[in-house]
């Protein structure tokens, strides 16, 4: 009779430190993350190592991040479920660039069910990847495969209104919006130059300790003929708060990016949609 696995820690603490991401961990907490994922190396040797590139990573060692995950990958035969792991943490930690050069090394669309093509394609939207995304989609939509629009676990996919959440339209559902590489040639620009300054941006809602719930890419036509592109991050933040956010948002993509000035038709917009609490008299 086979035994059962042990029971370990690892999903907990892998909840703990996916939550971690975004709200900039004292040093203490990681402390003491970093002590727990060491605890766990007898009884789950394998998910020991997965959560210290995961801590790696949110300290923005993306390099020792790398080659702990290629150790976890090469000792279970490129799981599929822990690359998908790490793609949702590169989404998360605003590495959109490292994002898809491992989703290109280590998934291959053809070896792939529909539904992990569709949760790819939502983890590439996530980090800027918009074009590639829509190509997914549509290649799912031709085989006649139905796209849902769900909450992945492990990282903050916001549900549309059939799903009972209010908070955003249908209109920028994941079916909703497609944005193509021709659509990105008219204005001027390519798949991986947008996923780049995404990933800076998320980089930025994270300095500040902010949720980025959603990533939408929209190319948008214009009166004159002109395709603008308007990348929006709803994040969990009041609408004022995420006015403010968005306007130091601009001069820290000023910064990091200057070219993003000098491309006129392509613009970043924060939505807040933290409701706020009220109060009692």
């Amino acid at each position: 009779m086979t035994q059962a696995a042990p029971a370990t820690n690892f999903e907990p603490l892998k909840k703990r430190i996916t939550d971690a991401i975004a709200i900039a961990p004292s040093e203490f907490e990681l402390r003491q993350l970093r002590s727990e994922a060491t605890k766990l190396a007898n009884a789950d040797p394998m998910g020991s190592v997965e959560l210290r590139a995961m801590l790696a990573c949110i300290e923005g060692d993306v390099d020792e991040a790398d080659r702990l995950y290629r150790g976890v990958f090469g000792a279970t035969g490129n799981s599929v479920e822990r690359v998908f792991r790490y793609l949702m943490l590169l989404a998360q930690a605003g590495y959109s660039a490292r994002a898809g050069a491992v989703y290109r090394e280590f998934l291959t669309l053809s070896e792939l069910a529909p539904q992990a093509h569709e949760r790819l394609a939502k983890v590439l939207g996530f980090c800027g990847w918009a074009a590639e995304s829509t190509m997914i989609r549509q290649q799912l939509v031709q085989t006649g495969y139905e796209l849902e629009n769900k909450i992945f676990e492990d990282i903050s996919f916001v549900a549309s209104e059939q799903e009972g959440d209010d908070r955003l339209p249908s209109s920028i559902t994941l079916g909703a919006l497609l944005t193509d590489a021709r659509a990105l040639s008219a204005i001027g620009v390519e798949d991986a130059w947008v996923a780049d300054r995404v990933g800076d941006a998320i980089q930025f809602f994270r300095s500040r300790s902010t949720g980025v719930m959603a990533v939408r890419s929209t190319a948008i036509p214009h009166d004159d003929g002109h395709v603008g592109l308007l990348v929006n991050f709803y994040v969990d933040q009041t609408s004022e708060d995420a006015a403010e956010a968005e306007w130091d948002l601009h001069g820290f993509m000023a910064e990091r990016s200057p070219d993003l000035v000098d491309v006129e038709d392509v613009a970043f917009a924060a939505i807040g949609v933290q409701v706020k609490e009220s109060h009692a008299n």
